[in-house]
């Protein structure tokens, strides 16, 4: 229960996050977006890999010897990553606690609050000078996605969706290139 509880209130911050701004706070740095356009994608065509990559325990960024997973509660692996080249945080609109935003080189690392506990909500890829576990890239092109992953679970426009175990690694590829890296929580997707 309690755990269906933290899903819910992720899936409240992240529509709340994105709606709130009267309460922004930045504390060093500029926060990076991860672009998006309109482009349409071909769907992939080998679902077995992409069973293959994503362990028992979903998607995962692995940055500096640190293994990041959605929905972990976030103070030993902001200890272990270190010190941001930026910090920002808000008030969520959705619980009253901070979401927060550390960013590193080549990633930034999303949070949210509750009960005064972080949790990570998101890792998005910045660059090309990280890549996921399985070693796509952003700039990679579209074959090499379809190769490392197989299959995705769904399409959304120019988005390839892959989930598995409560985390989506979200591709997005416009012009046959990977523009986009992110790992997301699959809250909003429970059915």
């Amino acid at each position: 229960m309690k755990k269906l509880a933290m899903i819910t209130a992720s899936a409240l911050m992240v529509v709340a996050f994105a709606a709130c701004g009267s309460s922004e706070k930045t504390i060093s740095g500029d926060v990076n977006n991860a672009s998006s356009g309109v482009q349409a994608v071909e769907e992939a065509a080998d679902s077995s890999a992409a069973e293959t990559s994503a362990s028992a325990s979903g998607y995962v960024f692995e940055a500096n010897g640190v293994t990041i997973k959605t929905e972990e509660e976030a103070a030993g692996i902001i200890d272990a990553l270190g010190t941001p080249s930026s910090y920002f945080e808000a008030t969520s609109c959705a619980f009253g606690d901070l979401d927060k935003t550390y960013t590193y080189a080549g990633f930034e690392l999303d949070t949210y609050s509750m009960e005064g506990v972080d949790y990570v909500s998101s890792v998005i890829i910045l660059d090309d000078s990280v890549a996921t576990p399985e070693g796509l890239t952003i700039g990679d092109d579209a074959a090499k996605v379809t190769s490392l992953y197989g299959e995705a679970t769904s399409v959304d426009g120019d988005m390839l969706v892959y989930k598995a175990d409560g985390t989506k690694l979200c591709v997005q590829v416009i012009g046959d290139k990977v523009t986009s890296i992110q790992y997301l929580n699959t809250v909003l997707d429970e059915d």
